[in-house]
């Protein structure tokens, strides 16, 4: 564990970060030209930048999930607004779609049924 924080700190060190968030205890850091996820036990895994990962299974390219994707979502996940605002976070749990509030709605979430297989891809 030592040795991959250490590798984890070198990483960054060396990396221009273009954006970080985070996604159900997943670290999602945006380099120019890689995307790197490191979850709770810092396993780092690299992939294309213009991929967005959902978990550890599913994923999306990243303009398609803004320009189509996420907009499906919101209008088939129901009513939503209210308990989380207009513009939740997405994630999986359990194969299933849930929606986290941000900004006033932060540390909310709204379970959905909706399939990741429907939406997403593996």
């Amino acid at each position: 564990m030592m040795i991959k924080s250490f590798l984890l700190a070198i990483f960054i060190a060396s990396t221009v970060v273009s954006g970080i968030g985070t996604n159900n205890g997943t670290v999602l850091a945006t380099a120019p030209s890689t995307t790197t996820l490191l979850n709770s036990k810092s396993t780092i895994i690299l992939a294309a930048a213009d991929n967005l990962y959902f978990g550890e299974s599913y994923y999306a390219d990243r303009q398609e999930f803004h320009s189509k994707i996420k907009k499906k979502i919101l209008a088939d996940a129901g009513d939503f607004q209210k308990k989380i605002g207009s513009n939740p976070d997405i994630s999986v749990s359990k194969k299933k779609i849930v929606l986290t509030g941000t900004g006033d709605f932060k540390g909310k979430s709204f379970p959905t049924e909706l399939s990741a297989d429907t939406y997403l891809l593996k």
